[in-house]
């Protein structure tokens, strides 16, 4: 009886006790706590980039004078021409007259938009169409191809590295750690644009955002880009029209920066689905 009874009670502490293991007394071992309750931090999610890719800073070698915010130079004008002047570059007035009006029967609005602001003289900067260029020169087309392509393996490279839990993004350009400018021709194109730009310089520039693995296993990734130009119009010593440029050097015309960015473009794919040599550049 007396054994019955203290098998009794031996479970009854057993059954009471908070840690459902007994007592030192009551069942010969040794008490246990729960163990401290854990807490873990929220996981980190960096929002991917908004608000459109900037124009890349860049500083006309040439230049010689100040600069504006963005860094292009701002071209000195030469005062109005007197007329002793205009009499002297009318030849090269009704030249530059002439070749407007090719460009405009021939359908070249660019080159009959960019002659007529030379003749302006006012100096002020021009923007262009980079759409219209990606367009109309197949050759500018494939430059901006690698760009991407390299430029958006780089950066995965590193964003693949990110904890599942968490997002992250990385900026990237295709001028690399310089932040140089690709130069570009369209000289050897019959087109609206050799007679408007003739050889400019191009960049793009955008970024790449990771985010936390979900439910289905795999990670968000979104691609942004976007396409930059820009040029000096001017007619350069050694060109077929050099003698042009003595009408900016009387005050009859005056060189312009011309510049041209397009609209962000982004791509929404994921880490398992996203081939970077396959992508394929645009500008809109």
């Amino acid at each position: 009886m007396l054994g019955i009874s203290g098998l009794v009670a031996g479970l009854s502490v057993v059954a009471c006790s908070p840690s459902g293991a007994g007592s030192a007394a009551g069942a010969g071992q040794t008490a246990r706590t729960r163990p401290p309750a854990t807490t873990t931090s929220p996981p980190r999610v960096v929002a991917p980039p908004a608000g459109d890719i900037p124009f890349p800073k860049f500083s006309y070698a040439t230049c010689g004078g100040p600069e504006s915010d963005d860094g292009s130079c701002l071209l000195s004008r030469q005062p109005p021409a007197a007329q002793r002047l205009r009499d002297r570059y009318a030849s090269a007035y009704d030249e530059m007259t002439g070749l407007l009006s090719l460009c405009g029967a021939a359908g070249y609005r660019n080159c009959a938009r960019a002659g007529q602001h030379y003749l302006s003289a006012s100096g002020a900067p021009l923007t262009v169409s980079v759409a219209g260029v990606y367009q109309d020169v197949p050759g500018f087309r494939e430059q901006l191809q690698p760009w991407l392509r390299t430029s958006v393996a780089a950066a995965l490279r590193g964003l693949r590295h990110t904890p599942p839990d968490r997002a992250a993004s990385a900026t990237w350009d295709s001028g690399g750690a310089g932040r140089g400018w690709g130069s570009f021709d369209t000289e050897d194109t019959n087109s609206d644009w050799h007679y408007t730009l003739g050889r400019f310089w191009a960049r793009m520039a955008g970024d790449a955002w990771i985010g936390p693995v979900g439910a289905a296993g795999d990670r968000p990734v979104r691609i942004r880009y976007r396409s930059f130009l820009w040029d000096i119009y001017n007619f350069n010593a050694g060109s077929r029209f050099e003698n042009l440029e003595d009408l900016a050097k009387a005050g009859m015309a005056a060189d312009f920066l011309v510049t041209g960015a397009s609209k962000t473009e982004v791509i929404s794919t994921t880490i398992t689905s996203i081939r970077p040599g396959s992508l394929v550049a645009r500008a809109s």
